[in-house]
């Protein structure tokens, strides 16, 4: 899964569908070994992870250099598929 984590932090910093000045959406679909991430409706990537049959879920944010941010979230959901 860390494997995933790295490829998903890069995907996020070169993102250029996100709008610092907006609300963005993140969305995480997980079926069965595939994961893929889309931000504000666009695909951003895929991952196929073999290892990953279940676990936690978490969610964090970190920055690359100094400074100070504001970081809000709204309408955190957690879905399982029907």
């Amino acid at each position: 899964m860390s494997q995933f984590i790295n490829k998903l932090d890069y995907l996020l910093e070169v993102a250029e569908v996100i709008d610092p000045d907006a609300w963005n959406r993140l969305v995480v679909v997980v079926d069965e070994l595939l994961i893929r991430c889309y931000l504000n409706s666009e695909l951003q990537g895929e991952y196929r992870d073999v290892a990953f049959t279940g676990g936690q879920l978490g969610f964090g944010v970190g920055m690359n250099n100094a400074g100070a941010a504001v970081i809000d979230f709204d309408n955190f959901e957690f879905r399982r598929k029907p």
